[in-house]
């Protein structure tokens, strides 16, 4: 997921720790969507 983002390891484990991904802007939601094929909606709203 890293070398598809841009973003480095240890800021995608940061970014989907439960009170930070809360915080995440539309920009970096929309990346991660894109690489895992759903809308931001799908991914606010996954377990």
């Amino acid at each position: 997921m890293s070398q598809v983002t841009g973003f480095w390891k240890w800021r995608i484990r940061r970014h989907f720790q439960p009170q930070r991904f809360a915080k995440l802007s539309g920009d970096i939601l929309q990346r991660y969507a894109d690489v895992m094929g759903i809308t931001v909606e799908q991914l606010r709203t996954l377990p």
